[in-house]
């Protein structure tokens, strides 16, 4: 169907010229000018097989409804009674909502769509609609004259709606009552209410492609380096994105805690074995109270005495706090890797050795994610230290995935297994067997067990050491993650890329060492996993001395994440604001990219990814616009 849709404010009678300009038809003009063959062959003019025309105040139809009879047109009339003249900001705002909703309509229905309007205030909207739509011609009536002027042919439909199938009628559907009394046969005139969403989200669309194109066109002039961002964050005004470029964290607290708190963030370096606090360890423990040991068997008695060692501080939880940290709490800084271990020494395989305490401590973890408003989070865990009991191997992973997954709806997750450096080369090769045997037949493991780490005291094992060991795992194309350039040099860095093909490292903190190292992390865009308040309770460092922000402006892929986020007293937000007092300086457009890496480098597939940088990019849009719009 060819659609010829205008309006009319005035006379009637430049419908009827366009009519007979379309259609050729003899009832206007005694003899049909020269100029209407000429004009249409010229812009190769079709005939339509309805009109569809929008006014928006009383008008007589009576001689056009005698004309289209005559000559057997189509015609309906879109009415918008709320208002009967365009003389008010609303009135106008109103006719443009109805122009709008028509049109689009309009351009789902017709196989050519030709667009018109005659002097007046209405034309630049129709213009506007015809830029939005897009139109196979834009006719101008000019008043006193017989031939219309061609504006434009073939007009494009703007990329902000031709590329999204939300933009259509069916979900902005406007109100239009045919009008019985008036109307007949092939004439029919409706009275219209214009649906304003239509209006209000074309709007805002073309305001973002305003900003973007503005705020890309400043990028492309500039030479320096722009990092990667969330692209939909430059839909955002460029006095927002200078603010955020400006905001330093450090100099209110508490409202850098409220911005990062409400940020959607991810997780990818965070252990089982660590993640309760010392309440928390009571409230797990009481999960084990009714436990009876085996005698028998020394494990199950250690396991007991542990559990009732926490239980001794059921009602005074601050003192069980105290027990823990005693030999730290007055300076919980540079303590080294293995004094920060022992401080989880109540936690991890002392603890979750039954399923009960283990849904317990996920169920508790997965409080704290909800809070921290963490999307997307990776878990590290070593199954094999939790079947000193009962467990099996298979019952731990499955326990681990079915209470996580009660949690689908509020965020996604992905696990690595950990193989440990501590261990024995029997041991290690009994997990890496194991790992591979649940890869091969069970396909919840392979979907949610997404990488492998190599984790524990650096000095204990070089990565190339394990080069033969983990020989099945690359066979598998297993991602890696490695423990290293913590507490040893920078070759533990470059082994464990060159020996181990490790995607990620966590921590990394010697990398700077060695330049050419560094050049490769950014070429290959392996990722850094930072932990500031581990790195700062183990290592310790001096305000401005963390790597961070060196990192950063080179366009490393580091992130921030919690480690032991029980045993460091932490949460991801916190590490946020910790990482802005190491490394005075950190804005808020910083802490965005940290968050954009972390799913750039996590470990899921792309379509989840995809899914998470949309979701990450209209959460962002909202809170920014609303924090810092004027």
């Amino acid at each position: 169907m060819n659609l010829l849709v205008t309006t009319v404010t005035d006379s009637i009678k430049n419908v009827e010229q366009l009519l007979s300009l379309v259609n050729i038809s003899s009832d206007v003009f005694s003899t049909i000018p020269d100029e209407y063959y000429e004009f249409r062959e010229r812009h190769n003019l079709s005939s339509v097989d309805e009109c569809w025309i929008i006014t928006f105040n009383n008008q007589d139809f009576q001689e056009l409804k005698k004309y289209c009879k005559v000559n057997r047109y189509k015609i309906k009339i879109f009415r918008c009674c709320s208002i009967s003249g365009l003389d008010s900001e609303n009135s106008l705002r109103e006719s443009k909502a109805l122009l709008y909703n028509v049109i689009l309509k309009a351009k789902e229905c017709a196989d050519k769509l030709y667009l018109s309007s005659e002097e007046g205030t209405i034309y630049g909207d129709m213009q506007e609609s015809a830029r939005i739509f897009g139109c196979d011609c834009f006719l101008h009536i000019k008043n006193n004259t017989n031939i219309p002027l061609m504006i434009q042919k073939d007009v494009p439909s703007s990329l902000f709606i031709s590329t999204d199938n939300e933009i259509c009628s069916e979900n902005f559907i406007f109100e239009s009552r045919l009008d019985t009394r008036e109307s007949e046969e092939n004439f029919e005139i409706y009275n219209s209410t214009p649906n304003y969403h239509l209006l209000e989200e074309l709007e805002t669309r073309n305001k973002q492609a305003i900003h973007l194109y503005g705020n890309f066109y400043g990028m492309i002039k500039n030479p320096r380096k722009e990092r990667e961002i969330f692209r939909k964050l430059y839909y955002l005004p460029q006095h927002i994105l200078d603010k955020l470029k400006a905001y330093k964290l450090g100099e209110c607290r508490e409202k850098d805690l409220w911005i990062i708190q409400h940020l959607p963030k991810a997780e990818l370096h965070s252990h089982i074995g660590g993640l309760l606090l010392p309440e928390e360890l009571i409230e797990v423990a009481l999960k084990a109270k009714q436990y009876e040991p085996n005698t028998s068997n020394e494990e199950s008695v250690k396991f007991c005495d542990n559990i009732q060692t926490i239980l001794k501080y059921q009602n005074t939880p601050k003192e069980l706090e105290y027990e823990i940290y005693k030999d730290v709490k007055d300076n919980f800084k540079g303590i080294g890797i293995n004094r920060y271990q022992n401080l989880g020494d109540y936690q991890g395989s002392k603890i979750l050795l039954l399923k009960e305490t283990l849904e317990a401590t996920l169920d508790i973890y997965a409080n704290h994610l909800l809070r921290e408003n963490i999307k997307y989070v990776e878990i590290r865990c070593s199954p094999y230290n939790y079947t000193k009991l009962d467990m099996t191997i298979d019952d731990v992973v499955m326990c681990i995935i079915n209470t996580l997954d009660k949690y689908s709806n509020c965020f996604d997750y992905r696990l690595i297994y950990i193989i440990s450096r501590q261990a024995k080369d029997e041991r290690i090769e009994s997990a890496i067997s194991d790992y591979c045997r649940l890869y091969d037949n069970n396909s919840r493991f392979k979907e949610k067990f997404v990488g492998v780490d190599v984790a524990g005291d650096e000095e204990y094992r070089r990565p190339s050491e394990l080069r033969n060991l983990f020989m099945p795992l690359l066979q598998r194309c297993a991602r890696v993650t490695i423990h290293a350039g913590e507490t040893d040099k920078v070759e533990s860095i470059w082994e464990a890329v060159y020996h181990l093909n490790a995607d990620r490292i966590g921590h990394g903190l010697k990398l700077l060492d060695n330049k050419e190292l560094y050049e490769r992390f950014v070429d290959k865009k392996i990722g850094i996993e930072m932990c500031p308040s581990s790195n700062d309770q183990i290592i310790g460092y001096e305000k401005g001395e963390y790597p961070l922000l060196n990192y950063m402006r080179e366009g490393l892929r580091v992130t921030l994440n919690t480690d032991d986020c029980g045993i460091s007293l932490t949460n991801l937000s916190n590490e946020y604001i910790k990482a802005a007092e190491m490394c005075p300086g950190l804005t808020l457009w910083d802490c965005v990219v940290l968050i954009r890496n972390s799913l750039c480098i996590a470990f899921c597939d792309e379509m989840t990814r995809e899914k998470l940088m949309h979701r990450y990019e209209d959460e962002m849009l909202n809170l920014f616009n609303n924090i810092f719009g004027e």
